[in-house]
């Protein structure tokens, strides 16, 4: 069969929230965009994304954040606590002067306004329902250029990001190492109804089957009018959750919810993901960028996985741009080497950090649990400590490093 060839400036593979506002990003500095995925729009979502307050900032300089602000809920204190205890840990935008700790929106709303502007964009062009099976260069033909092939489709560009998530088949196609680590974990996701205002109080409780995360979402009209979302970690030895009875399910949660929020009115459905760890352990290869999971997919047991994600993106787009308006090639490896360099420290310390957590509360051990109770109190009585983390979680620290050589 014979294939149509279609060119742009940069081909995106995989387009979830990563991997369209990539395609955004670039398209707002005029640099052509095909964005290829199996399923682009119409996926079915009933989960939240937590945007940190760097992100946000972003996301305005993108000009997009008005619109997304308008959905999103904002977080003004975290309450952090190991397992029954009742004294909390716990973090207060209000010390900081940088605004919400961040932000909850629903998936739905954030894919209709991605959605949106992609469709208005005249530099992005859409693929869809097809996937990328083999990734090549053609010295004969174009040099400069990296080829990508589909079913029916070869789509030819200077520079190949994949987006294209945990199981990335890019990565695959190139024969990138990665390292994975199976955590035995299922994470439960789902929407609750309570009797109380949430008064954008998140809740973060850890219990030795896995860490328990209860975040603020928009209120809805009366009757059922206060709600937040919830990311439920459960050691998989227990079972699926999923195959007992609601009231079964109920009773598991709401010992551990505690009427936090006051009386559980009810809940959806429970979605499962069982949960791992896994990073590339390079990024790059000629003419070929790895970002987002597809890069590095975290425990979400302290909900950055995106918000790194998004600052791949920003690092990414501002050495393509810079590249451009001086006249340089972006798909060169030097370059790519640049950003792989400059991300490092970021993606490392949020990977070690998330796994890290994850083993030290999500285990029954006496010696830890003593460690515990003395390290949240500690940090509880240092202000400056708290700042410092709460920077960190807000995506205000500039972690990247510069790029020596």
């Amino acid at each position: 069969m014979k294939k149509n060839y279609t060119q742009s400036e940069v081909l995106i593979i995989g387009a979830g929230f990563i991997g369209q506002i990539m395609a955004l990003m670039l398209a707002s500095s005029k640099i052509t965009v095909t964005l290829v995925d199996k399923n682009i729009f119409e996926r079915r979502d009933k989960r939240t994304t937590a945007i940190s307050q760097g992100s946000s900032r972003i996301f305005k300089n993108l000009g997009i954040w008005k619109q997304l602000k308008n959905k999103t809920e904002g977080i003004n204190k975290i309450f952090v606590s190991d397992q029954d205890s009742q004294d909390y840990l716990k973090f207060d935008s209000s010390v900081l002067n940088e605004g919400k700790l961040g932000f909850i929106i629903e998936n739905q709303y954030f894919r209709k306004i991605l959605k949106k502007e992609i469709s208005q964009s005249k530099y992005i062009s859409t693929f869809e329902k097809n996937e990328i099976t083999n990734i090549y260069e053609n010295k004969k033909e174009n040099a400069s250029k990296v080829f990508a092939e589909s079913r029916d489709k070869i789509v030819v560009s200077d520079l190949i990001i994949a987006a294209d998530g945990r199981t990335s088949a890019t990565r695959k196609l190139l024969n990138l190492k990665y390292h994975e680590t199976i955590y035995e974990q299922n994470a439960y996701v789902f929407n609750i109804f309570h009797e109380e205002k949430h008064n954008g109080v998140a809740l973060e409780k850890f219990f030795p089957e896995g860490p328990l995360a209860i975040l603020p979402m928009k209120a809805l009209s009366k009757p059922f009018q206060n709600r937040s979302s919830v990311v439920w970690t459960v050691d998989q030895k227990l079972g699926d959750l999923t195959k007992i009875t609601k009231k079964e399910f109920s009773a598991e949660f709401s010992k551990r919810y505690d009427n936090f929020f006051g009386k559980l009115i009810k809940f959806s459905k429970p979605s499962v993901y069982p949960l791992n760890l896994i990073y590339a352990y390079d990024t790059i290869t000629e003419k070929v960028v790895l970002v987002g999971d597809a890069a590095q997919g975290i425990h979400p047991i302290a909900g950055q996985g995106f918000n790194l994600g998004l600052r791949d993106c920003e690092l990414l787009h501002n050495i393509i741009l810079d590249a451009k308006l001086t006249g340089q090639k972006f798909n060169c490896l030097n370059l790519l080497k640049r950003y792989q360099n400059i991300r490092s420290i970021d993606r490392s310390l949020f990977i070690e950090a998330t796994d890290k957590l994850n083993k030290i509360f999500s285990n029954n051990s006496n010696s830890l649990k003593i460690l515990r109770k003395f390290g949240m109190r500690f940090i509880n009585k240092s202000d400056f400590i708290k700042k410092q983390l709460m920077k960190n979680a807000m995506g205000l620290q500039d972690l990247n490093i510069p790029y020596l050589t």
